[in-house]
């Protein structure tokens, strides 16, 4: 009898470890079409709400069969898809072989109302955006997140610098999770394991500061990957002229994700430059040839970034970034030289030094709320900008004479923002926000000879409107804004300003692959604190510099109509344009008979442009990326009532070529042509910026180039009157670059699970 309970014991305790792995198989499809799904995100769970199993299903029937998948206790599995609403099953730890049949998942309101076509499982084309939703396949053979980027289409990365940006567009801003801190987000410090989906946004809220023209906006996974991850790079010319370090760590926690990251800048590129200053009439000239060995510049920052999900409704973050010690001192060796009636003469050699030291810290609080789904929710974002500065500029000649000043700043300011957004029923969706700004700006100038003690204040309201009947979407969007400016020491009177900027769009998806877009956007640009500031600053014996605090916003009207062409392997975008900007904010330059020159910002005049641009990528042999871009426009300045027109056309293009053995190369390059300016024009310009080659390891990326093949000279022209200016300078960033790149990964990861199936047997 004993031995018998014995036996009994040992055959419950096998019986309970085997039937802790059990087998789940089943098939998932769309419950209207009943079409196969693929790329779900398929997990299990444990009763304490532990992830115990991750996949990604990618069999194209959505056929899945897991086996030894472990479960303690009883739990529950969740099935996932971008545009589905999310399915939960529960299950029991008893259960060895789990079939679930046929799994129905539910498209979710928001894509019905707006999405008129899922281009393939992956990517969402919308009014103003398109979603690329990433998966594991997506993140095969990707160690960073801007090699992430470079796989979505309309996305360029520069492999060199990082940066990445919309094809077609100017500026484009980077965010993650929608947190907008003022500038776009360093890509080093995101782990693209922890991406859930990107949204290339081309038509900005309202809300959205209007330098920028596109948005990239990163989504992260809600539920944080435990466990450590971290990335370090090193970059450098062998020339020991620049200097890229930055290390980064990620801990994920059950609710919480922690980013810490150090970053240090060095630049010291030696540079030359000739100006020349003719009187037409009398031929006199003054000349100066300049040359800096190394002048260089330090920048070190810190940044923290917390991500707290408190639950399914609400999400917080705290992000900082903190120069903590930017530092500048460029040393300018001048020549001057003089000729009158054909005779040339040596002046009087001089030195001409920069010198600051910033303090620089930016702090974002955001908060998010989901009212009812992810694309009905609140969110508040406040950003705190802190700045502390000491600038000199100091002109010396051999003769003693010494001119320049100093320029000590604090700025404090303070930007909240309050979004709503919601999708009202299956035609309408609205987002409304409102927005204030307020700066002080408190300077010491000339030595404590002026000062620029300004503020601030700026507050608007926005509302966007989407109506979309039968696959046409039509965007209503108004933006009211007022701008209060005033100098509290100058005697000025407070500056009023009022604005409002609106916005029509038009957007048709074709069919699959064909989109068109009308767009019509009022717009307007602000001067910055230093323009407006009521001083004046010589730099040399004929040079001079002056603020204005009489500057008035700059408005654009912008009207463009774009054609887009989009496939896994190929992206096109071809678009008309036309813009007129009125009021424009320039230097304008003023010489006297002695060629004193003097620089003065102001409003000056409008300019026009229309033209055609066109830009793309596309995937050739499988293994060549090649990247192109161009345009080609009427330029027309009209200026106290002189027109001057012209034609400007510019290009860019990158290439990139994959290799065996995880190794590419590649190149990039641009070309412009003659481009106006207010005053005169800038010469030609082309350049090769790089050549490179990269060779990938398991946790380690190599990267070498050459930098600055061939590269032109920044030459310019300003006429005024019966005088001319020539600018000739010379950048020399020539050289070899190297960098290095360590990431490591602990914890769990999302893998790849591909099932093959009789009907996958069938297919081949």
């Amino acid at each position: 009898m004993k031995k018998l309970l014995i036996l009994s014991y040992c055959m419950f305790f096998f019986l309970s470890g085997y039937s802790k792995d059990m087998r789940i198989r089943g098939s998932i499809v769309d419950s209207l079409s009943l079409s196969p799904i693929a790329y779900a995100t398929f997990q299990v769970f444990d009763s304490d709400n532990h992830n115990v199993f991750n996949a990604i299903l990618v069999d194209s029937l959505g056929f899945f069969d897991f086996r030894n998948v472990h479960l303690e206790n009883n739990g529950y599995i969740t099935i996932s898809h971008l545009g589905y609403e999310k399915k939960t099953i529960n299950i029991t730890a008893q259960q060895r072989e789990l079939a679930l049949g046929q799994i129905k998942m539910v498209p979710n309101n928001f894509t019905l109302s707006e999405v008129y076509v899922i281009a393939d499982a992956k990517t969402m084309f919308m009014a103003d955006k398109v979603v690329h939703l990433v998966d594991s396949a997506m993140l095969a053979n990707v160690s960073v997140t801007a090699e992430l980027l470079k796989k979505i289409p309309q996305v360029s990365v520069n492999e060199l610098t990082r940066v990445a940006r919309i094809q077609g567009l100017e500026n484009t801003l980077v965010l993650v999770n929608g947190i907008n801190t003022g500038s776009s987000v360093d890509l080093r410090t995101v782990n693209p394991n922890d991406i859930l989906k990107v949204e290339v946004i081309t038509i900005p809220s309202s809300g959205v500061e209007i330098a920028y023209d596109g948005v990239i906006n990163i989504i992260l996974r809600e539920e944080p990957r435990k466990g450590v991850s971290g990335d370090t790079e090193v970059s450098f010319l062998l020339n020991g002229r620049h200097l890229d370090a930055y290390a980064g760590v990620i801990v994920g926690f059950e609710k919480v994700r922690i980013n810490l990251a150090y970053r240090n800048y060095y630049r010291a590129y030696a540079s030359e430059g000739t100006e020349i200053r003719t009187n037409t009439n009398t031929q006199d000239v003054y000349k100066t040839k300049t040359y800096a060995a190394k002048p260089w510049e330090v920048n070190n920052d810190v940044r923290l970034n917390i991500d707290y999900y408190i639950n399914k409704k609400h999400y917080l973050n705290v992000s900082t970034k903190t120069d903590f010690l930017m530092q500048c001192n460029k040393n300018w060796d001048v020549q001057p030289s003089k000729t009158s009636n054909n005779i040339t003469e040596d002046l009087t050699k001089f030195t001409q030094q920069l010198q600051y030291n910033y303090f620089v810290g930016n702090y974002t609080l955001f908060y998010k709320y989901k009212i009812k789904e992810d694309e009905h929710y609140l969110t508040a974002n406040f950003n705190l900008n802190v700045m502390n500065t000491d600038e000199n500029t100091t002109t010396l000649y051999e003769s003693g004479e010494t001119y320049g000043g100093k320029e000590q700043v604090e700025k404090l300011a303070g930007n909240l923002m309050i979004d709503y957004s919601n999708t009202l029923n299956n035609w309408l969706r609205v987002n409304a926000g409102f927005q204030c700004y307020n700066q002080n700006f408190d300077g010491i100038l000339n030595n404590g000879l002026g000062d620029n003690k300004f503020h601030e204040l700026r507050y608007s309201g926005f509302l966007d409107l989407y109506l979309t009947v039968m696959g046409l979407t039509c965007r209503l969007g108004i933006k009211a804004e007022e701008n209060r400016t005033n100098f509290r020491v100058s005697g000025t009177e407070t500056v009023v300003q009022q604005f409002l900027s609106p916005l029509l769009l038009l957007n048709k998806q074709i069919n699959k692959y064909n989109t068109i877009r009308a767009l019509y956007r009022k717009t307007s640009y602000y001067p910055s604190a230093w323009q407006l500031a009521p001083y004046s600053i010589q730099y040399d014996s004929l040079t001079i510099r002056q603020g204005n605090p009489l500057l008035q916003a700059q408005t654009q009207h912008s009207l463009s109509l774009r054609y887009n062409f989009s496939k896994p392997s190929i992206n096109l975008s071809a678009a008309l344009f036309y813009n007129y900007s009125g009021r424009l904010i320039r230097s304008q330059v003023t010489y006297d008979n002695n060629l004193f020159y003097t620089i003065m910002p102001k409003n000056l005049g409008q300019r026009e442009t229309f033209g055609i641009a066109l830009s793309g990528s596309s995937v050739i042999l499988g293994f060549m990326e090649i990247e192109p871009e161009m345009s080609l426009y009427r330029d027309i300045y009209k200026i106290e009532n002189i027109m001057r027109s012209n034609w400007f056309f510019t290009a860019n293009l990158s290439l990139t070529v994959g290799l065996p053995w995880r190794m590419a190369m590649g190149t990039w390059g641009s070309f412009s042509t003659k481009r106006l300016t207010i005053q005169g024009h800038i010469e030609p310009q082309y350049e090769l910026d790089a050549i490179f080659v990269m060779k990938k390891f398991q946790n380690l990326n190599v990267f070498l180039a050459l930098r600055s093949v061939v590269k032109s000279n920044e030459t310019s022209y300003i006429f005024s009157e019966n005088l001319a200016h020539q600018s000739i300078f010379e950048h020399k960033t020539f050289g070899f670059a190297f960098r290095i790149n360590y990431f490591f990964n602990t914890g769990k990861k999302y893998k790849m699970e591909k099932i093959d199936s009789l009907h996958e047997m069938d297919k081949k």
